[in-house]
């Protein structure tokens, strides 16, 4: 069995999980100063319910990691395509599982792990046994 990852390596590398774990953070911030100026009832309902909407993706997103991560099977890939972008970064790669190939791109935070992967190289990926277009590169999670 797999490490899987833990829960502050999963916001550090993956875009998406910090995207939304931030944006309901900021959404309970938010809240909270709609209560400290007494407009919570009018107001702060609405941010409160975008911040459980945040979380719940957010969870959605870890749910998905550790799911890949315990039931995924490893396979090695080459990377088509690393395109980086400010904080982010897009990676897609091209692996073949029960007799057919896929190509999928995930999206990272840019960071020493996630830049050290380049183009052409071949790559250890975790892909889903049912869904072969789900994958996640173990790599980046360390």
């Amino acid at each position: 069995m797999r490490d899987i990852p833990k829960f502050t390596k999963m916001i550090i590398n993956d875009y998406f999980v910090l995207i939304t774990f931030l944006g309901g953070v900021a959404s309970l911030g938010l809240s909270l100063g709609t209560y400290v100026a007494g407009d919570f009832l009018t107001e702060g309902i609405y941010i409160v319910c975008g911040a459980l909407f945040f979380f719940i993706l957010c969870l959605w997103k870890i749910i998905y990691i550790r799911n890949i991560f315990s039931v995924g099977i490893e396979q090695k890939a080459e990377v088509t395509k690393v395109y980086f972008y400010r904080s982010r970064g897009t990676i897609m790669v091209h692996y073949s599982m029960n007799g057919a190939t896929f190509s999928s791109s995930t999206v990272v935070v840019r960071n020493r792990l996630s830049t050290k992967i380049e183009k052409g190289m071949s790559i250890i990926i975790l892909v889903h046994p049912q869904k072969e277009k789900r994958f996640v590169i173990p790599h980046i999670y360390q």
